[in-house]
């Protein structure tokens, strides 16, 4: 049996075409990793950067079509190694049941979903709305959660260049909006999104909008 709470499994959900669109949190995951292991091919340039960062990686597209093969599979790989990344394509649902909690508790084996690309920012990059500007210098603020009052207080201020906030409450959002058109600062334009799509402030009002994740990006002195 493998010691208890020395070994553990990280869950990094990825885009296997560029390798700058993972987070610090990501990168930091991977640099420490004793090993990383990917079920889907990486493009030339991912895998020369992760190269630059951590030598210790493995790419098997076949262990993708049985699951059960690769959870063992992992499961052995820690039989010589402490910690393993998993590059998981796309979002992981952090619900799913990826192991069997008695077999985690068997082997000693902690399980980590760590955040390896916010899908908004896969979204944006689809509909050309670039996060930041290296022609202008301009930088992005993000906002896990919407504080309407620090929120309003930065857009008064005119103390930014673009603030992308989420929150899971429709009636969150759409109270911030209203609150919004009565800013003295009116020199921004924004725009909603869900994690799949681009939406319109109507959307708000429909009756079970059923939306777990809203955005809303706000850039200052420009209408988006």
């Amino acid at each position: 049996m493998l010691a208890q709470n020395k070994k553990n499994i990280y869950i990094i959900n990825f885009n296997p075409n560029d390798f700058f669109d993972l987070t610090l949190e990501a990168l930091e995951n991977l640099r420490t990793s004793d090993l990383i292991i990917s079920t889907r091919k990486l493009d030339k340039k991912f895998k020369s950067n992760l190269n630059k960062i951590n030598r210790m990686f493995e790419i098997n597209t076949e262990l993708s079509k049985n699951k059960m093969i690769f959870k063992k599979y992992l499961i052995s790989k820690l039989d010589i190694f402490n910690s393993i990344s998993y590059l998981h394509l796309g979002d992981f649902n952090i619900t799913e049941t990826f192991f069997d909690d008695k077999v985690l508790e068997k082997h000693g084996i902690k399980v980590e979903v760590k955040l390896g690309i916010l899908s908004i920012v896969n979204l944006l990059n689809k509909q050309n709305q670039l996060l930041t500007n290296r022609n202008k210098n301009s930088s992005i603020s993000f906002f896990n959660y919407l504080d309407t009052k620090q929120i309003l207080s930065i857009i008064e201020k005119n103390n930014f260049e673009k603030l992308l906030i989420k929150t899971t409450k429709t009636s969150l959002m759409k109270n911030f909006l209203e609150k919004l058109k009565k800013t003295k600062n009116q020199k921004y334009g924004y725009q909603l999104f869900s994690e799949t799509k681009k939406l319109h402030t109507k959307d708000l009002s429909i009756k079970d909008f059923g939306i777990e994740n809203l955005f809303i990006l706000i850039e200052k002195n420009e209408k988006i």
